[in-house]
């Protein structure tokens, strides 16, 4: 059976149907023809769709636009038998992740906003806890001596009887699992899932950095920049997936 990946909006009809089709494309080319691993299965839907009815032009132009292909595609409502079938669900906004948890509670696991789970997967060089560094200007603070008049703490000794508390040591196999760094292999899309899902919590987001703009009824140009803000965390998924790198 396919591994299923499910995206979600709200009308079904502009984000994740994008989502959907670029997703899809980006999988089919990275596969090419001597991949060993096997396509997943991806499709959408919405917390209030408008069932049946096509993408918007804009929204369909630009799905064509960035290598997706909307012409066949019709809006269907969400319902908690397509979460509990699906694998991995990608949400457009947070208020869409909140709804499937509705739905069904323990999908929460693996759901993630699409913009979220581009910044978990992350390039392989990124380290959960980046460095900070000094400035070079920074200023050391002045140190601060004891008046000559403070009068010490008393030294407290342990009494005699004490027994110290003996080290416990933790297994092998505990600290090689803390310590594990190999991320899965290309393709390995339950791997994927689960390196998202325990890796979620060192790359939290804001609002904005988490939400695709909802395009719908208004401007092309907020068309344009709601798949704008698609794109870069589709190609990021796709190549973090199936890379070798």
């Amino acid at each position: 059976m396919p591994f299923r990946i499910l995206t979600v909006c709200t009308g079904n009809i502009c984000r994740s149907p994008q989502a959907e089709q670029l997703l899809r494309a980006g999988f089919t080319a990275a596969h090419g023809t001597d991949a060993t691993w096997p396509l997943p299965e991806v499709s959408s839907a919405g917390v209030y769709a408008l069932v049946d009815e096509p993408m918007p032009e804009q929204a369909a132009a630009l799905s064509r636009e960035f290598g997706g292909d909307p012409d066949v595609h019709v809006a269907r409502q969400l319902t908690k038998e397509m979460v509990e079938q699906s694998d991995l669900i990608i949400a457009l906004a947070r208020e869409h992740r909140a709804a499937i948890a509705k739905l069904s509670p323990r999908a929460s696991r693996y759901t993630f906003t699409l913009r979220e789970l581009a910044r978990v997967l992350g390039p392989a060089s990124e380290s959960p806890l980046p460095l900070v560094e000094e400035p070079a200007s920074a200023v050391p603070l002045p140190l601060v001596e004891e008046p000559a008049s403070a009068v010490p703490l008393p030294v407290v000794e342990e009494p005699a009887s004490a027994v110290p508390l003996p080290l416990v040591e933790e297994p092998a196999s505990e600290a090689s699992r803390r310590l594990e760094t190999t991320t899965p292999a290309p393709g390995d899309f339950p791997g994927w899932l689960a390196y998202a899902a325990q890796h979620r919590g060192y790359h939290p987001g804001t609002l904005d950095e988490d939400d695709v703009i909802d395009p719908y009824r208004r401007s092309d140009e907020t068309y344009r920049r709601s798949a704008e803000q698609i794109v870069p965390a589709v190609s990021a998924i796709v190549t973090r997936i199936t890379s070798t790198l």
